[in-house]
């Protein structure tokens, strides 16, 4: 993928999955053998789509502001500030995703984040 495809494609996945979380879509964004880490615990693509469902129930006004974002071919590594209100709280937490792509979608990746363990 080029540069711009990597960073639309990016900028799609915040919107579609993390904020409006459009489970129909998620295979769009993930390969099906995904390899992952969120935090310290191993992710598969089934567990991944549950860790979502949990966190979207959870939140209100789920918004993802991009800090930083640097791309290499085919990966990438995002710095974002999630900012949600999950019973009239307004919390922020920073995000780091480090990604390695292969036929468009998220292959493997390594994801820190300082989520609140009540929804995690």
């Amino acid at each position: 993928m080029e540069r711009h495809e990597i960073e639309n494609f990016v900028k799609s996945l915040i919107e579609v999955v993390w904020e409006k979380f459009e489970e129909e879509k998620i295979g769009n964004y993930y390969h099906e053998d995904l390899e992952g880490f969120y935090n310290d615990d191993k992710v598969t693509f089934e567990l991944l789509t549950k860790k979502l469902k949990v966190f979207q129930n959870h939140m209100q006004s789920h918004k993802v502001e991009i800090k930083d974002l640097i791309i290499e071919e085919e990966s990438f590594a995002l710095h974002a500030l999630q900012k949600f209100n999950p019973e009239g709280k307004e919390i922020s937490i920073q995000t780091i995703l480090i990604a390695h792509l292969k036929e468009g979608k998220i292959l493997k990746y390594w994801l820190k984040t300082e989520m609140p363990l009540e929804f995690n």
